[in-house]
C-alpha cells in the first residue's frame, strides 16, 4: 500500500529550474515519457531504463514512429505565406514586420529504424538503429531589412547582416546497451554507439555587407566567413575551387549509403528508487564525435567588390562604330564580378565533429497506485550554446492505460501545454505524446512543438499482478479457525 505522507519536493524543483538559463529550447523526447520505464523511447534516451517483466520488445520502421521537434522564436507562418493562388511562398516583407533582433529556428527528426530489447542474465540488452537529422538556422533583423526593402534606406548607407548561422547534421547510429540492477534501489546502464555521418554543414562568422563611399559614387560589396561542409554528393568545381554545381541525381540513395564517415559515442545513466514513492533518474548521451573524412570540405569566403555602376557610354553608340560594346555583354561582366564576391571556395579537409552532449534529469512521486507527479529537465550543450526544456508532468494510470499531461518551460521564452497516452497490452505497447496540444490544429502558427509516437511489439509478456487487475470476490470469510490434523 502506498504511503500518502506529504513530501516536500520544492527544493528538488528549484534545483532543476536553476539549470534553465538557455535562450532556446531542446527536447529530446516528451518529458512525461520518463515516468514510464517500460516506454522504449525512454529506454533509448536513458540506458538504465529496462523492463522488469522479462518480456522481449522489438519494433521496426513504420511502426516505431518518430520524434519530431520544431523550436524557434518565430512562427513558420510569419515567413511562409500563401499567395493569391493558394501556393506557399516566402514573404520577406511579412517576415521582417514580425521579426526579432535574431530569428532562430531549429528542427530535429529522429526515426527509429529498428529497436530490440531482451532480458539477458540478470539485466536487459538493448539494440537500436536510428536515423537522425537536425538543422539550426539564424538570421538577424538587419539582413531581413535588406531582403525585404530590396535597396537600402537613406539612413542605411552602410549595411552589415552580422552573423548568419546555419548548422545541420544528418547521421545514423547503431547502439548496443546493457542495463542491470546493482541492488534493490539502484539500476545502471551503459551504451556504446557506432555513428556514421551522412551530411553536415556549419558556418562561422558568416556575414554580408555594403559600404557606401563618402562621395556616394560607389559602394563596396563584402562577403566573408568560414565553415565546414560534407555532402554525400559529387561537387562540380570551377578553376578557383568555388562550387559550380552539385550533382543531385540519386541523392536519397547516396544519403542512405553514406558510411564513409565513422564515429563513436557512448551513453550512461542510472535510476534510483526509494520505496514505492520516489523515483529519480539521470543520463548523459552522445559523448563522442564523428570523423568526417570523405566528401568533406573547409569552406571560406573573403571577397569584396567596389561597384561604380555601369558605364553605358559605349553601349549607346551604333553597332558599326569601333568603340561600341554590347550592353548585354557589359551586364554579364558585372554579374560575373558580383557573383565572385558571394561564391565560397572549398578545399578538401578531414575534421572531427563533436556531438552535442545531451542530459536528462527526472524525478517523479507516486502519490497513489494510479497517480504520479513528475519533473524533468532536458539539456543540450554544443560549443557556447546551451539549450534546455523543463517539464512538469502528471500521470493517471488505470489497468494498462496511462494518460499524462505536461506543462513545459522552454528556456526563458515560452510555456506550452501538452499531453499524451500510453497503452500496453499483452502483445504491444502504443504511445503518443506532444508538448503543445494547440499545435496539432495549426503547427505552422506555433513557435515550438514536438511530437513523439510509436508502437513496440512484445513477446513472452506476462502481466504483473497488482491491485488494479485483481477482481474483487463476493464470498464471505469464515469466523472459525481452520482445523489442522497433526500427523504422527
Amino acid at each position: 500500500m502506498i504511503n500518502r505522507k506529504t513530501v516536500n519536493i520544492f527544493q528538488l524543483i528549484l534545483l532543476f529550474a536553476s539549470l534553465l538559463s538557455g535562450k532556446s529550447s531542446l527536447a529530446q523526447i516528451n518529458g512525461s515519457l520518463f515516468m514510464n520505464t517500460t516506454n522504449f523511447y525512454a529506454q533509448i534516451n536513458n540506458p538504465s531504463y529496462f523492463r522488469t517483466d522479462k518480456a522481449t520488445a522489438f519494433s521496426v520502421a513504420g511502426f516505431a514512429g518518430l520524434s519530431f521537434v520544431n523550436q524557434g522564436n518565430f512562427k513558420i507562418s510569419e515567413a511562409i505565406t500563401l499567395n493569391y493562388a493558394g501556393n506557399p511562398v516566402i514573404d520577406f516583407t511579412h517576415f521582417y514586420e514580425n521579426s526579432k533582433e535574431e530569428n532562430i529556428i531549429r528542427q530535429d527528426v529522429t526515426v527509429p529504424v529498428l529497436y530490440a530489447g531482451l532480458p539477458l542474465n540478470d539485466g536487459y540488452f538493448h539494440f537500436y538503429y536510428n536515423e537522425n537529422v537536425t538543422v539550426v538556422s539564424g538570421i538577424r533583423k538587419e539582413a531581413l531589412a535588406f531582403l525585404s526593402n530590396g535597396n537600402l534606406l537613406v539612413e542605411y548607407h552602410n549595411f552589415s547582416s552580422e552573423e548568419i548561422r546555419l548548422s545541420g547534421l544528418g547521421y545514423r547510429e547503431f547502439a548496443f546497451g546493457y542495463a542491470k540492477p546493482l541492488n534493490d534501489l539502484l539500476n545502471v546502464g551503459l551504451r556504446a554507439k557506432l555513428l556514421f555521418g551522412s551530411a553536415q554543414a556549419d558556418t562561422r562568422s558568416w556575414d554580408y555587407g555594403v559600404e557606401a563611399s563618402a562621395d556616394g559614387d560607389s559602394v563596396t560589396l563584402i562577403a566573408g566567413g568560414t565553415g565546414q561542409l560534407m555532402l554525400p554528393l559529387p561537387f562540380n568545381l570551377r578553376a578557383d575551387n568555388s562550387i559550380l554545381s552539385v550533382d543531385t541525381d540519386g541523392a536519397f540513395q547516396k544519403y542512405l549509403n553514406a558510411y564513409q564517415n565513422p564515429g563513436f559515442a557512448f551513453d550512461l545513466g542510472f535510476n534510483y528508487s526509494k520505496g514505492d514513492q520516489h523515483f529519480f533518474s539521470a543520463a548523459l548521451r552522445d559523448l563522442g564525435a564523428i570523423w568526417f573524412r570523405n566528401q568533406s570540405f573547409n569552406v571560406a569566403q573573403d571577397e569584396s567588390l567596389v561597384f561604380t555602376g555601369f558605364d553605358l557610354v559605349s553601349a549607346i553608340r551604333y553597332p558599326e562604330e569601333g568603340e561600341f560594346d554590347n550592353p548585354g555583354e557589359l551586364v554579364r561582366i558585372i554579374k560575373e564580378d558580383i557573383r565572385d564576391v558571394y561564391q565560397p571556395v572549398v578545399s578538401e579537409a578531414k575534421y572531427l565533429y563533436w556531438m552535442p552532449v545531451k542530459s536528462v534529469l527526472h524525478y517523479h512521486y507516486q502519490y497513489s497506485s494510479r497517480h504520479l507527479l513528475g519533473v524533468t529537465s532536458q539539456m543540450a550543450f554544443q560549443r557556447r550554446n546551451f539549450r534546455s526544456v523543463f517539464t512538469f508532468s502528471a500521470q493517471q494510470k488505470w489497468l494498462n492505460f496511462s494518460v499524462f499531461e505536461n506543462v513545459n518551460l522552454l528556456g526563458i521564452n515560452g510555456v506550452t501545454l501538452g499531453g499524451g497516452f500510453q497503452y500496453e497490452g499483452e502483445y504491444a505497447q502504443v504511445f503518443v505524446a506532444t508538448d503543445n496540444l494547440v499545435a496539432i490544429y495549426h503547427p505552422a502558427a506555433n513557435k515550438t512543438f514536438s511530437l513523439n509516437f510509436g508502437i513496440c511489439f512484445l513477446l513472452n509478456h506476462k502481466k504483473e499482478v497488482n491491485e488494479d487487475n485483481l477482481k474483487p470476490e463476493r464470498g464471505k470469510v469464515s469466523p472459525y479457525l481452520p482445523f489442522y490434523e497433526h500427523k504422527k
